[in-house]
């Protein structure tokens, strides 16, 4: 058996979002095989952290600050008490932070940097260009999280593509929530026995388009003679704002730890961002057998198979989108097939146990 590894996982907080829960997961199965890690949030934690079965470790006290000395240090420390024999960084903000406690630390730990979206989306500027170059340079080797990705990141900053690779995110097509445990889930939740539920899982943030997405069920509710709800799981900056502007029919039910059940309940899931990577939710839905209405944006199509698993609707267009749900409605056998078509594509095509030795054999590659 190979030597284990000791892994360092930092994720920017410890909370419930998706390239932080695949972090966790990872972190789980990762230990699991007899590696030993740690799974660190740069930041405070919400209410309620992550906290996988490995050491959990929050840096500092306070909020994630796009620029902290605090955190550059306690980074730096981090790296230097648990002596890691990789780091692997989730986000380009974890990063920035990893890059900068190895130069204020003068440590040079290899560094594995998980991208979870398309740079191009956040970064605009020739001197934000020249930066995140910089400091993209300081990973070994990049793990894009999607073909869209990985393109993006080698126009963008002339990368050597032997160095960034697709490494796709995996979920964990266990055992599968019963139908009637989901739907009693939402019915405790508030949500009226016998509707159909559009779910949508995620921050309460700009680029989720929360505004498109409730406008896009009232399109859906004016056109059909179903009871349709929108559930809305999350939390965020504008969940307040959210929240005081939803109409009747809107269940918001913030942070939640049933998600799995939730899925399972939802006969859809709606996901009209405006940016993504590969959406963890599209996956963890599949995995319930619930299929995806979703804009086509970043790598949302090679996360749901148009008219296969569910529909890509081109980004903007809320008839389409709206249409898309209201054949679903009309067309049980349609969603039936749909959604256990998606619970095969992610067994076949993003399984955590694939994700778990693609990212250890990058490991052990930088690691030599």
């Amino acid at each position: 058996m190979p030597l284990a590894l000791r892994i360092a996982q930092l994720v920017s907080s410890r909370q419930r979002r998706g390239a932080e829960v695949f972090a966790s997961d990872l972190s789980e199965a990762l230990a699991a095989l007899g590696h030993e890690v740690s799974f660190a949030g740069l930041a405070a934690p919400p209410v309620e952290p992550l906290a996988p079965e490995v050491t959990n470790v929050d840096l500092t006290s306070g909020p994630l600050a796009s620029m902290s000395l605090e955190i550059v240090r306690s980074t730096a420390r981090h790296i230097r008490e648990t002596r890691p024999d990789v780091i692997q960084a989730n986000g380009g903000a974890v990063m920035k932070y990893v890059a900068l406690a190895q130069a204020w630390g003068r440590t040079r730990v290899p560094v594995v940097y998980c991208n979870i979206g398309l740079s191009s989306d956040w970064v605009r500027h020739r001197a934000q260009r020249a930066w995140t170059g910089w400091l993209l340079r300081r990973a070994d080797v990049t793990a894009a999280v999607s073909a869209a990705s990985r393109d993006d990141l080698l126009r963008q900053y002339g990368l050597d593509p032997a160095v960034v690779r697709v490494v796709r995110r995996g979920v964990d097509v266990g055992a599968r929530v019963r139908a009637d445990e989901g739907r009693r889930a939402l019915t405790e939740a508030g949500v009226p026995s016998g509707s159909f539920v559009v779910l949508h899982v995620g921050s309460f943030s700009e680029e989720k388009n929360h505004a498109g997405l409730i406008r896009i069920v009232e399109r859906v509710r004016a056109e059909s003679d179903r009871d349709v709800r929108l559930v809305l799981v999350g939390g965020g900056p504008l969940y307040e704002a959210v929240e005081r502007s939803a109409p009747a029919h809107v269940h918001i039910l913030g942070i939640r730890e049933d998600v799995p059940a939730l899925m399972a309940g939802a006969d859809v899931l709606l996901l009209p961002s405006r940016t993504e990577g590969i959406p963890g939710v599209v996956l963890e839905a599949a995995a319930q057998g619930i299929p995806t209405v979703a804009y086509d944006v970043g790598g949302v199509s090679e996360a749901v198979r148009d008219g296969e698993t569910g529909a890509v609707i081109e980004a903007g267009d809320e008839a389409a989108a709206s249409g898309a749900v209201l054949r679903l409605i009309r067309e049980p056998m349609t969603l039936a097939e749909w959604g256990e078509a998606a619970r095969a594509f992610v067994r076949d095509e993003y399984s955590l146990d694939a994700s778990v030795h693609a990212f250890l054999d990058l490991y052990r590659e930088i690691t030599r």
